[in-house]
């Protein structure tokens, strides 16, 4: 579910998001919110995005080993600080991009 919400996420970075900090209808391009024209908006979300769906694919992998002896005691605790940061990523990444629909003047219509 992870890795499907971080292609979501990537997708909708180039086809929706980017618009809005560019305030251009035409302009998508998902490298350019990286530069010092969009004030480096870019790493402020691709860093919570791509931390967030690490630990949410490695949420999945990990439970491939729950039968694992050794990692019995270890694993669900590890699992649900995995969790927890990927829910935490997902939720700034969220928080960061509505914050240009929510507080810009810049509106698409049609």
């Amino acid at each position: 579910m992870s890795a499907t919400l971080l292609v979501w996420s990537i997708v909708s970075i180039v086809s929706h998001i980017s618009v809005y900090f560019y305030e251009l209808p035409t302009h998508h391009c998902p490298f350019c919110l990286l530069q010092a024209e969009y004030h480096h908006i870019g790493y402020a979300l691709y860093v919570p995005l791509l931390v967030a769906g690490t630990c949410g694919i490695g949420v999945g992998v990990l439970s491939r080993y729950r039968d694992l002896t050794s990692l019995k005691r270890i694993l669900p605790e590890m699992q649900r600080k995995l969790a927890m940061v990927s829910l935490a990523g997902y939720l700034l990444f969220a928080a960061i991009s509505s914050y240009p629909m929510i507080f810009s003047d810049f509106r698409l219509d049609g």
